[in-house]
Formats: structure tokens, C-alpha cells, sequence
């Protein structure tokens, strides 16, 4: 095996030129859904860096 080249797996079963071939088409219920889920990712992101940057305002022990 050459170096920095990856292993073939045992099972490869799955071209990956045929795997990432083309566009998906997504129905109308999936792309809401998919939207969706993208602002709750994003929302619970927003949380996660207001509760990190209040408890940075509120501590007291950094110099």
C-alpha cells in the first residue's frame, strides 16, 4: 500500500461515483422538515453561546 492511501474495505459494495452521483430531490415534507430542523439546530446553538457567555460575565475566579 502506498502511503496516505486509504484501505479498501472489505465491503465496498457501493461505488461512490453512483453514491454522490446527481442531486436529491426532496418532497415538499422533507425540505420543511429539514428547514425546520435547521433553525432548531441553530436556536439551541444561540442558547449554547448566551449560557457560555453568561457564565464567563458571572465568574469571577478569571484574571
Amino acid at each position: 500500500m502506498q502511503p496516505n492511501q486509504l484501505p479498501t474495505p472489505a465491503n465496498n459494495n457501493v461505488s461512490p461515483a453512483f453514491l454522490f452521483a446527481g442531486s436529491a430531490v426532496l418532497d415538499a415534507h422533507l425540505e420543511t422538515a429539514l428547514d425546520q430542523f435547521v433553525i432548531a439546530l441553530a436556536r439551541n446553538q444561540a442558547r449554547i453561546d448566551h449560557l457560555q457567555a453568561m457564565s464567563a460575565a458571572d465568574d469571577n475566579t478569571i484574571h
